[in-house]
């Protein structure tokens, strides 16, 4: 079973202004609410209840999480009383730090989710404050103060152009430059049209580079994931809803709702309540059995994608099939993944190691050995 993982969204207040921005149209961003201290206290008490006191994953989200760093600090300091270990995981924008903010983040060890969207001039084309300046140099001093003091940091980057993807990916590793590994994550902006971002383009563009980060300190996740699937299945899923939304992973919202995840954040699903007492029994029924929408049918990334986030799957009709922008992005991803496999399984199979984390590697490298013997 997964660890434990509570996703704490302390609000929606943020700082800057992105033009790809959905959080004003989710439920928690119409409500501009903060999360309370006793709120968070009453959740961690029902997460040791239901799963035990021994390990637990707790993401910190907002808005920007880092303006709500009175809430941050009473989570940090009540989950160390309740439980015997502790993974903290902050997704923030980069653009808030100082030295009280690093001597908590050293203490708890927390581990960065930073955002950057590349070079100075793609970045600060949409990644801007309210007044309309770019957070680029923000975003760096924030990343290099957070190296200086030994702390976790991962990227998660949004992909507007994906002509650009090549001179994205060589900046973070530039940036990088470490002895140890980190990842970036990359995430088409969902508000684009299938017409307006070249898919074919960023299946090409994910091939070349997941090829060079074999030997890069800087992983690929949407490609290391997938991988991972690929090497456990002998090139097809192996049957399991990838997310644990729901079963061991749940989301607490400002106004001490209870959701799957924070992307679960809909009315349909706002039927537990830590202020009101009433989550003894939550749960969602998560089948292993995937049964397709309509879309997904006759889809040749079906066994893969299983229709993507699980909210596509089984959430509400009126959100239950995947949008085409998704799925088109998600098939160029399988496909470059598919690709980087094949290449490699045929040519030189242990280099298939150097898409994963060294931490990660050790898992796999007995199952290729082992595969390539019985082939």
């Amino acid at each position: 079973m997964s660890i434990p993982t509570l996703t704490l969204v302390t609000g929606s207040q943020c700082n800057l202004a992105c033009s790809y921005c959905y959080q004003p149209y989710t439920l928690f961003g119409a409500e501009h609410r903060q999360l309370r201290p006793q709120t968070v206290q009453r959740a961690l008490q029902w997460y040791a209840k239901q799963f035990g006191d021994d390990s637990i994953q707790i993401n910190f989200y907002g808005g920007e999480p880092l303006l709500a760093f009175n809430i941050l600090q009473s989570a940090c300091e009540a989950a160390t009383a309740l439980f015997h270990h502790i993974k903290f995981e902050c997704v923030t924008n980069g653009t808030l730090i100082n030295s009280r903010l690093l001597a908590w983040a050293e203490r708890y060890h927390i581990n960065f989710v930073l955002s950057l969207d590349g070079p100075e001039s793609i970045h600060d084309t949409v990644r801007v404050d309210w007044g309309h300046r770019g957070s680029y140099k923000r975003v760096i001093a924030f990343y290099y103060q957070a190296m200086a003091a030994g702390l976790p940091v991962r990227f998660n980057t949004v992909v507007t152009a994906p002509q650009s993807l090549g001179d994205i990916y060589e900046h973070l590793m530039s940036l990088w430059g470490q002895v140890s590994d980190t990842t970036v994550q990359f995430i088409p902006e969902y508000g684009l049209s299938p017409l307006s971002f070249d898919v074919y383009d960023y299946e090409n563009k994910l091939f070349d580079i997941g090829i060079k980060s074999v030997s890069s300190h800087l992983k690929i996740h949407n490609i290391s994931t997938l991988i991972g699937h690929f090497l456990e299945g002998r090139k097809s899923y192996n049957g399991k809803l990838a997310c644990g939304a729901g079963t061991t992973q749940f989301a607490l919202l400002p106004n001490g709702q209870i959701y799957p995840c924070h992307r679960f954040a809909i009315e349909n699903w706002s039927d537990a309540s830590i202020v009101s007492d009433d989550v003894s029994d939550f749960s969602i029924e998560a089948s292993d059995a995937f049964t397709p929408v309509e879309r997904c049918r006759h889809c040749d990334i079906a066994d893969v994608c299983r229709g993507g986030c699980l909210m596509n799957i089984i959430g509400p009709n009126e959100q239950s099939n995947p949008s085409p922008f998704y799925c088109a992005t998600r098939r160029a991803e399988v496909h470059a993944t598919q690709k980087i496999y094949e290449t490699l399984w045929n040519t030189r199979p242990i280099e298939i190691l150097g898409l994963f984390s060294s931490s990660a590697s050790s898992l796999f490298e007995n199952m290729i050995l082992e595969s390539r013997n019985d082939g």
